[in-house]
């Protein structure tokens, strides 16, 4: 298997961290933690994009709650700045998408 070199710096292009942005923002309405994100959508961005850089990132604690239908289930919901850096890592598995 050939190793390929200089990947971090093709992830946190910021053309890549955006489209990163739209995929975690599908389905996400009116949700306050978006809308706040988007509001510093450049800082919130450099910022995941320094951390990955530096090797300092640390993901966040995840949100639980119920659901009820059909029946009882408990759920644990990633925060949204890390949805962005999920959706940006799950994208440049594929070299070739990167």
């Amino acid at each position: 298997m050939k190793r390929v070199g200089n990947l971090m710096e093709k992830v946190v292009r910021p053309d890549n961290l955006f489209d990163a942005f739209l995929r975690a923002k599908r389905g996400k309405g009116g949700n306050a933690e978006m809308l706040h994100f988007q509001q510093n959508l450049e800082e919130e961005l450099d910022c995941i994009a320094g951390e990955l850089l530096a090797d300092r990132y640390s993901v966040g604690s995840y949100f639980r709650f119920t659901v009820f239908d059909p029946k009882k289930r408990i759920i644990c919901a990633a925060p949204f700045r890390d949805r962005v850096a999920i959706c940006k890592s799950c994208r440049c598995q594929d070299i070739s998408e990167c």
